[in-house]
């Protein structure tokens, strides 16, 4: 699962069908111990030539790649794709400073600017920028491959009116959809040894109900679960 942006600039209000024309080849980039490089392919599926600009960083979207802060480098850090045209990322770190005993999380952004575009009726110049967000996660050496046995050690509690899921292991759990009864969510990353909260305000007497979610796996497909809220 990635993270999805937009912010565009004109002097009139304008209504627009966001598509970006930089397609990635992957939802999440994934160092296991020992690696030290990775790639990304970019590919132009526009029709218009888009400069691209890519850092790592903790995924805040307000921060910019002066503010990044992350043991990884990006190159190129700026580009230029023509339409049709593919081009390569490469990421790379040497994992030091990084957590031993679970996996680290970071963010690789690709930010999108097209060249601008003028509004016909007005000749109004407008600025569509994009920005993916993808995981970029660094896995320590006795952390190996997320599997689904890996889940087991995913449980959700109940406290005080609110279901927390409880992470014992050394991932980043995805929760992609979670639901239990009316309640459902999603788009919730479970950092490894920690707990995050998942639904509030559930009365007590939902408590030992069942609960399902979505797991995202390291190929960014989907492993369906289930299990008891203790």
């Amino acid at each position: 699962m990635s993270r999805f942006y937009c912010v565009f600039s004109s002097v009139l209000l304008l209504t627009f069908s966001v598509q970006a024309a930089v397609n990635i080849s992957t939802t999440r980039v994934v160092f296991n111990h020992g690696e030290t490089q990775r790639t990304v392919m970019l590919v132009n599926d526009g029709d218009y030539p888009v400069v691209v600009q890519s850092w790592v960083d903790d995924g805040a979207p307000e921060k910019g790649p002066s503010q990044a802060s992350a043991p990884f480098v990006v190159l190129p850090p700026v580009l230029k794709i023509q339409p049709g045209e593919q081009r390569e990322l490469r990421i790379m770190t040497t994992g030091k400073g990084l957590a031993q005993d679970r996996e680290s999380l970071f963010w690789l952004n690709v930010y999108q600017i097209p060249p601008e575009m003028k509004n016909a009726p007005t000749g109004e110049k407008v600025r569509l920028t994009l920005r993916n967000q993808l995981k970029v996660l660094w896995r320590p050496k006795n952390t190996g491959v997320l599997t689904e046995k890996s889940i087991n050690l995913l449980s959700f509690r109940y406290d005080g009116g609110m279901i927390h899921a409880v992470n014992d292991s050394s991932w980043n759990i995805t929760l992609a959809e979670v639901s239990f009864g009316d309640y459902s969510t999603g788009g919730i990353v479970v950092l490894p040894h920690s707990r995050s909260m998942i639904f509030n305000s559930v009365p007590p007497e939902r408590r030992n109900n069942t609960i399902n979610f979505v797991v995202i796996n390291d190929e960014g497909n989907r492993w369906g679960f289930s299990a008891v809220v203790n």
